[in-house]
């Protein structure tokens, strides 16, 4: 029509307006590769968090199930119903019960259990036959926490402990009531030991710290 301004866009403002729009993109792009990378950083430590927490609950629950039962081993020797720590063949190894048997299958109750680090990966360890004829059979292996170093057991000897909780034995002020090995049958009597009042385990996880455990024995 007469009198109206019919100018388009100059080539500058065109550019301007590109320019302008990728800026912008750059922009946006950048904040949700940031979030992406912010929950996916949240979604590791979840994960760790959730595997922290499944391997300590495997480990209560096999102590809170813990029988004082040796076994002999396919080589026909004795092995204690307990038996870890720091200068002994395996970091922990017992005899546990309460094993499920929904089928009420013809077998035992009870479960040898072993605890190995390999390579920085915690391994559980279980035969379902605790007298074994062969020792070179395999065992069930299930995988638990990985890039795990540190690891240590103390057990709380039922004479140091007395009555009290072993809570209180967990003090830094009390911690020489805490022995760092246990075999639950003395080689040179031949005698068996009583089990010992708890079991503290303590272990670093690589970015996520150090985690320690207290469990009180039946």
């Amino acid at each position: 029509m007469p009198g109206m301004d019919s100018r388009g866009f100059t080539l500058i403002e065109l550019l301007l307006a590109m320019s302008i729009s990728a800026l912008v993109a750059v922009i946006a792009y950048a904040g949700i590769a940031t979030a992406i990378d912010s929950s996916s950083a949240m979604q590791s430590q979840v994960k760790q968090l959730r595997d922290v927490q499944r391997t300590l609950d495997i480990m209560t629950e096999d102590l809170l199930q813990i029988r004082a039962r040796p076994i002999t081993n396919g080589y026909g020797s004795q092995e204690a119903a307990l038996l870890g720590g720091n200068s002994q063949d395996v970091l922990l190894q017992l005899t546990r019960g309460g094993v499920a048997n929904p089928l009420a299958l013809t077998r035992s109750e009870l479960l040898r259990v072993r605890y190995v680090l390999a390579e920085g990966a915690l391994w559980r360890q279980s035969w379902s036959e605790l007298d074994r004829a062969d020792e070179n059979k395999s065992p069930q292996s299930v995988l638990l926490l990985e890039q795990i170093s540190d690891i240590n057991f103390a057990f709380l000897s039922a004479t140091a402990g007395g009555s009290a909780s072993p809570d209180y034995y967990g003090l830094a002020g009390n911690a020489g009531y805490w022995e760092n090995d246990w075999n639950s049958v003395q080689i040179a009597t031949d005698e068996v030991s009583p089990l010992p009042v708890a079991i503290k385990v303590s272990f670093n996880v690589a970015d996520f710290g150090v985690v320690e455990r207290i469990v009180e024995l039946p």
